[in-house]
């Protein structure tokens, strides 16, 4: 009778690992979820990748990765800034997680000059110039990453008995009374900022396109 050879299991790898955690709901990434749904062993998750933190990182690049370009179809410039903003914040504000590991540039690097490069061509192809470009660019992330971090502290507060109602409980009768009047709204305070931003810059740029025209 033939041994079957001792070491990782065949139709496991480390593509599937992250393919598998990255379609993993927000709040489920943990290395027995990703266990449980390539029907492993945590300790056979542990010959591929270090641990969590490690598989949160590849995870998040895979996202940026595989986020939507919108493609240069010849759609107005303020369209496509748009869309680009909406997508990027979109994936950004699904899981704290994610945002935390975006921060890191050793873990997403790559994706990130990939979405840039898109960006800046996509721009300098509709006149704008590379200056314009990188400028706007540095703009539209604020917008995104500033919206997706009070989507995720919003949701982190306000999530459970451990959020906002039990911070308050443990204040003093007497403190945070402005924040116990806006309790109510906590949740619900980033939900659109980034297209209201979104549009105060396409104005900004456009009038200034006026004014050199």
């Amino acid at each position: 009778m033939t041994r079957r050879p001792v070491g990782r299991p065949r139709l496991l790898t480390r593509e599937k690992i992250i393919g598998t955690a990255a379609a993993l709901p927000p709040g489920e990434l943990t290395m027995t979820r990703v266990a449980e749904a390539l029907h492993v062993s945590v300790g056979t998750l542990y010959q591929y990748v270090a641990d969590r933190d490690e598989l949160v990182r590849l995870v998040t690049a895979e996202r940026l990765r595989a986020l939507p370009v919108p493609p240069d179809t010849g759609q107005p410039w303020d369209e496509y800034l748009r869309d680009y903003v909406d997508g990027l914040t979109a994936t950004l504000s699904k899981d704290a997680t994610v945002l935390i590991h975006a921060l890191s540039v050793e873990s997403t690097l790559e994706p990130e000059m990939r979405l840039t490069e898109a960006f800046y061509q996509a721009l300098t192809r509709r006149g704008f110039s590379l200056g314009e470009a990188i400028a706007i660019h540095v703009q539209v992330s604020v917008i995104a990453m500033g919206t997706a971090m009070g989507v995720s502290r919003e949701r982190l507060s306000a999530a459970g008995p451990d959020g906002l109602t039990r911070a308050l409980d443990e204040a003093g009768d007497d403190d945070l009374p402005l924040v116990r009047q806006a309790a109510s709204a906590w949740d619900n305070r980033s939900g659109g900022v980034h297209r209201a931003l979104t549009e105060a810059l396409i104005d900004s740029i456009s009038r200034r396109h006026e004014e050199v025209s």
